[in-house]
């Protein structure tokens, strides 16, 4: 596959600088990583029913706890909506599993084109775990991603898509309603006693996914408003964002056996000196993590 040149892109001026106009894509997807089911999560008095529950393996709950790639490569995770602009003047597409798959994408990434995201590993970690792996589509290079999180961070703006649109006041903006609206299709439910049910359906719930696949529109509006905000990533910033993704795609070798090791020796240290700490500290830091 032959990346497509740069020079094919629109340029934006920025003062001295310049933006790339790069085709826009956004997933929002459907995954249990970073929970686990409880089948005793709590007991029906009248019929002594347990009725089980999700719980989180960490603070937070899914791709917050896994990453973004454990969280693609998990057996549950799946597309609830693809939202994408080509620039082709079509505007921006939607498209789910209950579809035929898009030959536009598929055949604009299979010919080498670019294509912008904001946190931009995770939709190809998406592509390439659920899109590929699950429904056949063809396997794309990860260097054919620019990320409009890693511009903003490179010109010391915030990461997050909400902030750096309110930091640049942007008159597009992330539709924060919208995503708290989302969020319970995107994880686990926790069933009740008259609704049972552990995730929403599209058919089920055909508002709430209408709401969330709005909510997606607007992200892809407000990713391209962010990306021709700020410019391109310096030529070397540029090598260092493609070595940091050919890592990430390919992982370390990491010596499991050791580190649970080291995690138990932290643990053991925690418990012997923990007293002593609170004691010397006059019981002004109780814990070591304290800052």
């Amino acid at each position: 596959m032959q990346l497509t040149p740069e020079t094919n892109y629109r340029k934006i001026p920025l003062g001295p600088f310049y933006a790339l106009d790069l085709p826009t894509v956004d997933f929002e997807t459907f995954s249990t990583a970073g929970y686990e089911w409880e089948p005793h999560g709590k007991q029906i008095a009248k019929t002594g029913e347990w009725l089980g529950k999700w719980v989180k393996l960490g603070p937070k709950g899914g791709i917050s706890d896994v990453g973004a790639w454990a969280y693609a490569a998990h057996p549950s995770t799946e597309v609830i909506t693809l939202n994408y602009d080509l620039l082709d003047g079509v505007g921006i597409r939607r498209w789910n599993p209950y579809l035929p798959a898009p030959l536009d994408l598929i055949t604009y990434l299979s010919n080498g084109g670019l294509m912008e995201a904001h946190n931009a590993q995770f939709e190809f970690a998406i592509l390439t775990y659920v899109c590929h792996a699950k429904y056949g589509w063809p396997k794309f290079n990860i260097l054919q991603f620019r990320d409009s999180a890693a511009k903003s961070a490179s010109w010391a703006l915030p990461r997050a898509l909400e902030s750096v649109g309110k930091a640049l006041n942007l008159s597009v903006l992330k539709d924060t309603e919208g995503g708290a609206a989302s969020k319970k299709l995107w994880m686990p439910r926790t069933p009740t006693i008259s609704d049972r049910r552990t995730r929403f359906q599209r058919h089920e719930e055909p508002e709430l996914f209408e709401r969330n696949d709005l909510y997606c529109d607007q992200d892809v509006r407000a990713e391209q408003a962010v990306s021709h905000a700020v410019p391109e990533l310096h030529p070397f910033e540029q090598q260092v964002y493609e070595h940091d993704l050919q890592v990430s795609e390919r992982g370390i070798h990491i010596d499991i056996e050791s580190v649970e090791n080291a995690i138990a020796v932290f643990h053991e240290a925690e418990a012997k000196y923990g007293p002593e700490l609170i004691q010397i500290t006059g019981g002004a830091v109780k814990t070591a993590n304290s800052h």
